[in-house]
């Protein structure tokens, strides 16, 4: 079994990333963790068990299918590791400073009026 995108358990020699790495921070992912964040405000509003399809003005004809905020927010952290931009762990650990950052966010500042 080839690996497709390396992580920090399992490796391919023979990977390459399918962009070019950018010169930028790698850890940890902000995409990742900004896109974390949304989800797991909107989550806190209207439950993570959602069904949506998203497009992209950059693809068109093309639509992303998404039974969950949760499904969602794993494509982007796998899509910056297919890309070469982040590894894994970088990816996960942005997922989990973003679900916090939305803690604290609908904690303190988002409540609901009475």
């Amino acid at each position: 079994m080839t690996c497709i995108a390396p992580d920090y358990a399992t490796s391919d020699p023979a990977w390459t990333p399918l962009l070019p790495t950018p010169a930028f921070q790698e850890y940890p992912s902000g995409h990742v963790g900004v896109s974390s964040a949304a989800a797991s405000v909107l989550a806190a509003f209207y439950g993570d068990a959602i069904s949506f399809t998203v497009t992209s003005a950059g693809l068109p004809g093309v639509q992303r299918n998404f039974t969950s905020l949760a499904a969602a927010v794993a494509q982007v952290e796998d899509a910056r590791v297919y890309a070469g931009f982040h590894y894994r762990f970088s990816c996960a650990d942005a997922a989990t400073l973003g679900a916090q950052v939305a803690r604290y966010v609908t904690g303190t500042l988002m409540q609901p009026l009475r």
